[in-house]
């Protein structure tokens, strides 16, 4: 997952956009609020889709 990736956090809403990114975990930047959240947790919108 590389910085700049909108990402969409599950049962969330809108999409957030990738700051910073660690081993497990990337730090978000969801409606100006930033934090770590780990990468299993999120669904990244068309990656994997069958479409």
């Amino acid at each position: 997952m590389n910085v700049g990736t909108q990402v969409k956090i599950p049962d969330i809403g809108p999409l957030a956009t990738v700051v910073q990114t660690g081993r497990n975990a990337v730090k978000v930047d969801f409606l100006g609020e930033k934090f770590w959240i780990e990468k299993d947790l999120l669904e990244v919108p068309g990656f994997g889709d069958d479409e």
